[in-house]
């Protein structure tokens, strides 16, 4: 469950995808100056921010929720929003927000999948979620990573897993494991973990296989109890942000908000 880029296609042969954002705004700026298009971009934000879709160029700026230990766990007492990397991303946030070029607007929220099946919009950022709803609507459409800032970092999306327990004492865990791998694309068709489980639905449906390689660059959502007390402030943080609030004094304001209920949570 990752977010990527979608754009939609004027024909059946798939455009270069941009390899910036900026790209990808200067592309979508010239479909709505061009009367092709309502908005440039949809990513859902809303009144309340959404730090899951917004993550990708997030980090592409420098920014990053808590810093990742040896073990591949996070160190909770370091903490990123606030610090120098989130204060740039706000800024980028800010430059193309509403007051700004106008790729985020917080009147983009669950509608997202909708204006792009309505081709008000040529991108969507969104997941393996959005796929039902692009082929019943019948938009053509290439899925690719999202781009990240251009001379910065690569962008990197959140990476959700869903996983089962097998009992130990299966006869055949291998067959079992990718029986059971299957039986979970079929009812949710999402690229498998296990590669042999992908390469067989990515060789039925492309889809998948666009998915996974659009998702190779993407980091573990944290599960960790750490994050009930971060999305919350960094999601209105970059709402307010997003409507032209100041970047630095904003990001600092969520990193101490969510200092102080890590603090009253020990």
């Amino acid at each position: 469950m990752t977010p990527r880029a979608i754009r939609s296609l004027p024909a059946t042969t798939a455009p270069n995808a941009p390899t910036t954002f900026e790209d990808l705004a200067a592309a979508g700026q010239g479909a709505v100056k061009d009367g092709k298009s309502e908005l440039p971009l949809a990513l859902p934000i809303g009144q309340q921010g959404n730090a899951y879709a917004l993550q990708p160029l997030f980090t592409s700026a420098g920014g990053y929720l808590f810093a990742a230990k040896a073990d591949g766990g996070y160190d909770t007492a370091d903490l990123g929003i606030g610090g120098p990397g989130s204060i740039a991303a706000g800024e980028l946030f800010k430059q193309y927000g509403e007051k700004g070029a106008g790729l985020f607007n917080r009147s983009v929220d669950t509608n997202a999948i909708a204006l792009f099946t309505g081709r008000k919009t040529p991108f969507l950022v969104a997941g393996p979620w959005a796929l039902g709803q692009l082929k019943q609507a019948g938009v053509p459409y290439a899925i690719s990573a999202v781009p990240g800032w251009a001379g910065k970092g690569r962008a990197r999306p959140f990476i959700g897993v869903q996983s089962f327990y097998l009992s130990a004492k299966a006869r055949n865990l291998p067959l079992a494991q990718e029986f059971l791998l299957r039986e979970i694309y079929q009812a949710s068709p999402e690229p498998p973990a296990l590669t042999s489980a992908l390469a067989k639905a990515s060789a039925k449906d492309p889809d998948i296989g666009s998915l996974a390689q659009a998702g190779a660059g993407g980091q573990p959502l944290p599960t960790i109890p750490a994050m009930n007390a971060t999305w919350g402030p960094l999601g209105q943080a970059e709402a307010s942000i997003v409507a032209g609030a100041d970047p630095a004094a904003t990001t600092r304001q969520a990193g101490e908000a969510i200092r102080a209920a890590l603090g009253s949570a020990h």
